[in-house]
């Protein structure tokens, strides 16, 4: 009996070894696993944390140029009204030119023909001075015959006497 409490032992003894080993294997083996899966999952927070950072820049980016393209689309718009106003007052300002070449021409005939009238006029005036001038020559000359007939009755009223 002694022999198989011996062997009662032993084998009593491989099975806590074997229980000790196969439990100090399982906790190595999950010990190793759960670092392995601790690192992933430290590796995973941290690519989530770069992706986050990512998305949140991309996201600042999306809001600036959603920003930009509304800010782009009130200045179109503000332009485009810009534009009509400015088309519509060129038209009105080609018209106001075409009315007021019109009346540029007017004028310059008006003023061509004023000018013909004033050189009409000026040679009628030299013409009438040129008259005037002879008019007070023959006036002169008429006024010393006067004065000669006066003297010359004079003299014979003289003689008379």
């Amino acid at each position: 009996m002694a022999y198989m409490k011996q062997n009662v032992n032993f084998v009593l003894l491989f099975f806590i070894i074997l229980a000790s080993v196969t439990i100090l294997g399982s906790t190595v083996y999950y010990q190793l696993t759960l670092k392995d899966l601790s690192g992933k999952y430290n590796d995973a927070l941290v690519e989530m944390d770069t992706i986050n950072k990512s998305l949140g820049s991309k996201l600042r980016r999306l809001a600036d140029v959603r920003s930009e393209l509304e800010l782009k689309s009130e200045r179109e718009t503000e332009l485009s009204g810009q534009f009509t106003e400015i088309k519509s007052t060129k038209e009105e300002l080609e018209k106001d030119k075409s009315y007021l070449q019109g009346e540029l021409n007017s004028a310059k005939l008006t003023i061509s023909t004023t000018k013909t009238e004033l050189a009409n006029a000026q040679q009628d005036i030299a013409a009438l001075q040129t008259d005037l001038a002879n008019a007070r020559k023959t006036l002169l000359k008429l006024d010393d015959d006067l004065e000669e007939c006066e003297d010359d009755l004079h003299d014979c009223q003289e003689q008379l006497d």
